[in-house]
């Protein structure tokens, strides 16, 4: 969850005489990025993200920008991938991100509010406990990600699972790898020894997290 300053980045790329592609899929529609004031050359975005249907996204690409075709053999998409487009998908996404979009400043705050209590919830039940990156810090990280770590709860690597059992959907991965049962190299690479991360969205709330907590604490009790 921990967000990068990315008003920082075109000017380096530039320097370097380098291509800026911005993995976008966690914050499109979550939060009001604007590349006409911060220019890019690609970004990507994923329509579940932010309610669409899954199986559909799309990349930006700044006008003017070479590339070369994802799939050969037709003109859709304007000669970069071959094969009939997803329409309804397509206009799902279209749907789900206006959505958002337009309701974006009381999601912001009515979700970043549940993450908060999430941090409190687990701060006061789990002494010791560990916010991987900036997951922790509301100004600097995505209000929709929490990834925390702790020594006893997480003891072992059965935690995700033991939560699975009980109906809680967690990762103990990157965003991309919900099965995933190995370390994740992203907390690898920040010397995390592990961790768990949760998600939020405009539908999440405070009594989700507290049964959540509970939960935790049964699971805490039996190890």
């Amino acid at each position: 969850g921990t967000l990068i300053v990315l008003e920082a980045l075109p000017a380096l790329c530039q320097a370097q005489g380098a291509y800026l592609h911005v993995d976008t899929v966690q914050t499109m529609a979550h939060l009001p990025l604007d590349f006409k004031a911060t220019p890019v050359h690609f970004a990507a975005c994923s329509a579940h993200k932010f309610h669409g249907p899954k199986g559909i996204g799309f990349a930006y690409v700044k006008q003017g920008t070479p590339m070369q075709p994802f799939v050969q053999g037709g003109a859709q998409e304007r000669g970069h991938r071959a094969g009939t487009e997803n329409v309804i998908g397509i206009d799902g996404l279209g749907a789900a991100f206006t959505h958002c979009w337009d309701d974006m400043v009381v999601d912001i705050t009515s979700t970043k509010a549940v993450k908060a209590h999430a941090i409190q919830r687990l701060t006061e039940e789990f002494p010791g406990v560990q916010f991987n990156g900036m997951s922790g810090d509301l100004d600097k990280s995505l209000y929709t990600v929490l990834n925390f770590y702790h020594p006893e709860l997480h003891e072992g690597g059965m935690l995700n699972f033991q939560l699975d059992i009980q109906g809680v959907q967690c990762s103990g991965g990157s965003a991309c790898s919900s099965g995933a049962v190995g370390g994740a190299h992203v907390l690898n690479g920040i010397g995390s020894p592990g961790g768990t991360r949760i998600s939020f969205s405009r539908y999440s709330t405070k009594e989700e997290v507290d049964r959540f907590i509970e939960i935790l604490k049964g699971i805490h009790a039996q190890n």
